[in-house]
């Protein structure tokens, strides 16, 4: 179960929910065994705010293929630069997220911070009271108040000077903003809280992908108004469909229904640059709707380094996809640099413009700039397991392919060895976390194994080493 929540009691809301998934069936079944008690008795149960839905009954933990460090570089990297960067929505889902991965013991694992936790909750609640609609904001706080709950139970001392006065205010939020709820107010609470959840749930990875689509596709069911939750639902169907495709330039399965969650999305916001750019990345790839794609990309003036970074690289491919001579590319490279070093200096802590920074380099024939910055980055983010793998496959690409003939060098199979050790660990250790991108088609594991096998090929007793790759691909039941 994603979590058991309470709600208030109502015909109409159970009629509007009996249809969904067990899951709902579950939290309806509880939600209507506990509405039976409190007509029952005037005394309620001192645990009932546990029920209340908040990160720490949303079970996140279970299947995350994402590290404590890559989602929190992430988080502090947005939260860093939210004055330069443009904002549509509230940060609160983001503040509360944050919080909650301080003390969770499968994200951080030791070192728990439930001081910390509970500065990132009050920040939130700072935000949320200065939000114009009262059920969002609403949300927010009963949010924030369950987590802020869970911590005193979890943790005696959560750095309140008065946890027993803490923990009366808070029930007394939980049960202004919870309990006495009318219907139709109700059902617009659940649905902002839903999208909390589905935040949380859309960084941890494909294999929550879907669950995140889903709590997004709930709350667009009660408002319809909201662009961003439109636009995210667009973002997800597209993250799972390319899960299996082999190339940027790839149709796959749910492109349509991408393209719709877009176009909603822009109907109710013009502005949503980032829409814009992001339905123009999918249209570029259907021959016969190129030009509405270029539209589109035109028309995007958003500075934020999202929009900066996309419209780089829709420069490029299509240049790449038309095959365009390589003068032409070349000038685009330039252009996408000049946006690249926009973005560094909005966001100094963005990974994906470091990469994509030196992979430009790469394309423009500078390799001694391609490497700095590709060392640069696996520097910066050497706490972060999935940026650094991903930061020296990109590094490894360089390296061979900068070289004559395209040969696998000493300094590429070093780094290929910790590739796969570091490949083989997770496997081992923590099975389906970044599957796709560790054994997919060009996932890390793969490549890594690809090029060892070459730099062994040509070195004395290489045939040793080979089978001794294959034996821990074995051990992780990797086909070679």
């Amino acid at each position: 179960m994603v979590g058991v929540y309470i709600m208030p009691s109502s015909a109409h809301v159970h009629s509007k929910l009996v249809n969904r998934n067990d899951q709902d069936q579950d939290h309806l079944q509880v939600f209507g065994s506990i509405t039976r008690k409190r007509k029952s008795t005037t005394k309620m149960d001192s645990d009932w705010w546990k029920q209340v839905p908040c990160h720490f009954n949303w079970q996140l933990e279970k299947d995350c293929t994402v590290d404590y460090e890559t989602i929190v570089n992430k988080l502090d990297s947005k939260l860093e630069t939210r004055d330069e960067v443009g904002w549509r929505d509230s940060v609160c889902d983001l503040l509360l997220f944050r919080g909650y991965i301080e003390v969770s013991q499968k994200f951080k694992e030791v070192n728990l911070n439930p001081v910390k936790a509970r500065e990132f909750f009050l920040q939130a609640e700072e935000e949320a009271r200065e939000l114009d609609d009262n059920q969002e904001r609403q949300a927010c706080l009963t949010v924030s108040s369950a987590n802020r709950l869970w911590l005193l139970e979890k943790f005696k001392q959560s750095g309140s000077a008065a946890p027993n006065d803490e923990r009366e205010m808070l029930l007394k939020t939980l049960t202004e903003n919870w309990l006495a709820k009318p219907t139709a107010q109700s059902e617009e609470l659940h649905a902002y809280i839903y999208v909390i959840e589905g935040f949380a749930l859309a960084r941890l990875g494909l294999t929550r992908c879907q669950e995140a689509l889903q709590r997004y596709k709930r709350a667009t069911e009660v408002i319809q108004s909201k662009a961003s939750w439109y636009h995210t639902c667009g973002e997800l169907v597209g993250r799972f469909a390319r899960k299996h495709t082999k190339s940027a330039t790839d149709r796959y399965d749910g492109m349509d229904e991408e393209i719709k969650y877009y176009e909603k999305a822009i109907e109710l916001d013009p502005t949503n640059d980032a829409a814009r750019c992001d339905m123009a990345s999918v249209l570029i790839k259907i021959p016969e709707r190129s030009n509405e794609a270029r539209r589109l990309i035109e028309e995007a003036r958003d500075e934020s380094c999202q929009v900066i970074l996309v419209k780089a690289r829709f420069y490029r491919r299509q240049n790449e996809l038309q095959n365009a001579l390589d003068v032409f590319t070349k000038g685009y490279l330039r252009a996408e640099m000049r946006n690249i070093d926009k973005c560094l200096a909005k966001e100094p802590g963005h990974f994906y413009a470091f990469v994509h920074k030196a992979w430009a380099h790469h394309k423009l024939r500078e390799y001694d700039r391609a490497e700095a910055t590709y060392l640069e980055a696996i520097k910066r983010f050497e706490s972060s397991l999935q940026d650094r793998l991903e930061a020296q496959h990109w590094y490894v690409q360089h390296l061979v392919k900068s070289n004559s003939g395209r040969r696998v060098t000493e300094k590429a199979a070093s780094i290929c060895e910790e590739i796969f050790k570091s490949c083989v660990k997770i496997l081992k250790e923590r099975p389906g976390e970044l599957e796709n991108r560790i054994t997919g088609k060009w996932g890390y594991l793969t490549e890594a194994t690809k090029n060892l096998k070459k730099y062994y090929s040509n070195i004395p007793d290489g045939h040793v080493k080979i089978r001794q790759l294959q034996f821990q691909l074995f051990q992780v039941n990797i086909k070679d």
